[in-house]
């Protein structure tokens, strides 16, 4: 639980820095996570009713707070790091990825922390940093590593980007013979804008039938750090030779037109991902909201990295229950799906992060 609250309080020092670090850039306020404990008024069974409306009224004046906070950071940081060196544009992609990851790890974890039986603050706050740490833990990836590459590092958009071989062994099950080696390209996004990245991953090897080279294209927000173009070979002895080529991904479409009173929320979630274990991207999706609650209507992809992504997307949002108060209104979604690479023998299904907010 220290360890969780000097997280958080070390994220909240981060926003206030991020705040203020340019006089150009927009303010971005971190939202607070509203307390559990202090905001349960109601006990009695006969309000329980009462109670659920005024929780939810708070939980989504939280999550709106949360997807303006993830929207803001985006769309300015690329302003603070104006004049900034490589590396301290470094340091601010690092502090907006701690903020954003902590912010949206509370906000799926706040269901859990008002659902808490307990009457014993204590012990009601210890459980919601518990909830926050696991889904904390949840959006960042698990991998065994048994070589790497040099790293080779690229000056661009005033930062720079970066990429490397790496050995993943030799996992998964296979029935005769021990299965053939991973490999893959690690991509790294140090720069203050959205990448498109194209990775071959090319296997050096006496047997050249007994290897797979990989190939790949992927988006990378600034901060992320990816695996990706896997890779297979037979032989320990095989090197791999990466080439990557990284350009500033395409200026994606407006969304529509949204009153500043207008809000749109669901229920927080700690989705569930869905795709291969090698796919990453990210899809916008437009919808009308219901009369007051109930599910997106008229939704259609007005964007999406790949097709496969774009019906995922569209499958995972039509099955949630939206409230607004602007019934009718035109509102943007994007979800973004991040694989993880597998683990071992017993993990290799799909497996990584879904990140689903508002886009204003």
């Amino acid at each position: 639980m220290r360890r969780l609250l000097k997280l958080r309080r070390t994220v909240l020092l981060i926003a206030a820095v991020l705040i203020h670090c340019s006089a150009q850039a927009a303010e971005c306020i971190y939202p607070v996570m509203p307390d559990p404990i202090a905001e349960r008024k109601l006990s009695d069974r006969e309000h329980l009713a009462v109670e659920r409306v005024r929780q939810t009224t708070i939980v989504d004046a939280y999550q709106t707070s949360v997807f303006k906070f993830v929207v803001c950071q985006r769309s300015e940081i690329e302003k603070r790091s104006a004049k900034l060196s490589p590396a301290a544009v470094r340091s601010a992609i690092l502090d907006m990825s701690a903020a954003e990851d902590q912010v949206l790890a509370e906000l799926a974890s706040i269901n859990s922390c008002y659902v808490s039986s307990t009457t014993d603050p204590a012990k009601a706050h210890k459980d919601c940093e518990r909830f926050i740490g696991y889904m904390l833990d949840e959006r960042r990836p698990r991998q065994r590593i048994e070589s790497r590459s040099p790293v080779q590092e690229v000056n661009a958009y005033g930062g720079t980007w970066s990429y490397r071989s790496f050995g993943l062994g030799r996992p998964g099950e296979c029935s005769d013979a021990p299965c053939d080696r991973l490999l893959a390209v690690e991509i790294t996004n140090w720069t203050p804008v959205t990448l498109s990245c194209k990775a071959t991953l090319n296997i050096n090897t006496e047997y050249p039938e007994r290897a797979s080279p990989g190939e790949q294209t992927v988006t990378l927000n600034p901060g992320d750090s990816i695996l990706m173009a896997p890779a297979s070979a037979r032989e320990d002895a095989a090197t791999a030779s990466p080439a990557v080529e990284c350009r500033r991904a395409l200026t994606l479409p407006s969304p529509p037109r949204v009153p500043e009173k207008c809000t749109v929320n669901w229920s927080p979630n700690n989705f569930q991902y869905s795709l291969g274990s090698w796919t990453f991207g990210r899809a916008l999706i437009e919808f009308t909201a219901p009369a007051t609650h109930g599910p997106p209507a008229d939704m259609f992809v007005t964007y999406a990295d790949d097709p496969r992504i774009g019906d995922a997307a569209l499958s995972l949002f039509k099955q949630l229950i939206v409230r607004t108060n602007c019934a009718g209104q035109r509102f943007r979604v994007r979800i973004e799906y991040r694989a993880f690479p597998p683990l071992g023998p017993f993990q290799i299904g799909e497996t990584g992060v879904v990140t689903v907010f508002r886009d204003e």
